[in-house]
């Protein structure tokens, strides 16, 4: 909330409770940025099979989604990212982060 003051920006938070909060999953993803006032501050150093393992505290923004079909059918979803440890966003697979938790962050 601080950083955004910076900016002079107001926003709200959405979780659970302010300790916990939400399961990355499609559902939540897509509902989550579907607007152009969201964000997800996920919480990625939850469980071990996300691409932060190992990084305490770390923490990155997911602002948009998409899902690739290939011709059988097979589908993968995706949230794209800003992670301040790459000098432009990246999209991570949902499936590899679904121990994580996030936070909507939205803009009034």
């Amino acid at each position: 909330m601080d950083a955004f003051k910076e900016f002079n920006a107001t926003i709200l938070t959405f979780g659970q409770s302010s300790s916990i909060g939400y399961d990355v999953n499609d559902r939540n993803t897509v509902n989550a940025v579907g607007s152009s006032n969201r964000l997800m501050y996920i919480a990625m150093n939850q469980g071990s099979n996300t691409p932060y393992t190992g990084k305490s505290g770390h923490a990155v923004v997911g602002f948009a989604y998409t899902r690739l079909m290939n011709s059988s059918g097979f589908g993968r979803a995706f949230i794209k990212i800003c992670d301040g440890k790459n000098s432009s966003a990246r999209y991570v697979e949902i499936d590899s982060i679904a121990s994580a938790e996030y936070w909507e962050v939205n803009f009034s």
